[in-house]
């Protein structure tokens, strides 16, 4: 949904609520045929109401301000991505590369050695965060509809992260109603919105700051 459209979604509501009380059809009639749109899971309808205040955002719509309020959330997602994808060790765990008990014993060569391996190690470790990491922020970042503004952030090892998990948080960061997306557990707390995206795997989503955590639980 675009800043436009959601601005003039608060402005529409406003003008119901006003004019005509708590009384807003969800189903249109067309004939013999009822069109019933298509509904959120409830995980996305939390994070809808934790994300949009709607008597704070009618008032910067009024204002003028409602769309650089949400300019603003989504420059800042975009400088905090570009930060992450520069130095992802900055902002995520990587596994660390054990040289050996007995290196200081090793030849200079077979030290050498150990150090490229090392080296090559975390070269590939790096880039398997880089990957997870910009597919994952991508579906964020295209989805304006629950996630608009938000950026992922966080200590998690990426790398460890199996190819089902991976799905699934794809499928959660990507859907944007129930027709396109399973339906999560999670639980409302005072400031955040815990995920589970599967037995291993929870999704802090932090409405007030826009950020997202992936938390491994093994």
């Amino acid at each position: 949904m675009t800043k436009r459209k959601k601005c003039g979604k608060i402005l529409l509501a406003a003008i119901a609520l006003i004019g005509f009380g708590a009384a807003g059809a969800a189903a249109q009639n067309y004939g013999n045929y009822i069109y019933i749109p298509v509904q959120k899971q409830d995980f996305q309808v939390a994070i809808e109401k934790a994300t949009f205040h709607f008597w704070q955002d009618l008032g910067l719509a009024l204002k003028g301000e409602y769309a650089d309020t949400q300019k603003a959330y989504a420059l800042s997602a975009k400088r905090t991505s570009k930060l992450i994808t520069r130095d992802p060790q900055a902002f995520f765990s990587m596994p660390s590369f054990d040289l050996g008990k007995n290196f200081e014993q090793l030849s200079e060569e077979e030290k050498l050695a150990k150090y490229l391996e090392r080296e090559v190690f975390v070269a590939a470790q790096m880039q398997t965060v880089l990957t997870r990491y910009n597919a994952l922020q991508k579906a964020i970042s295209e989805n304006q509809e629950i996630f608009p503004g938000y950026v992922l952030v966080g200590k998690t090892d990426l790398t460890t992260l199996s190819e089902a998990t991976m799905r699934n948080l794809l499928n959660l960061f990507g859907g944007t109603n129930s027709s396109n997306t399973p339906a999560f557990a999670f639980q409302e707390f005072a400031n955040r919105i815990v995920i589970s995206a599967d037995q291993t795997t929870l999704v802090i989503v932090f409405p007030s700051q826009r950020h997202l955590v992936i938390i491994s639980t093994k």
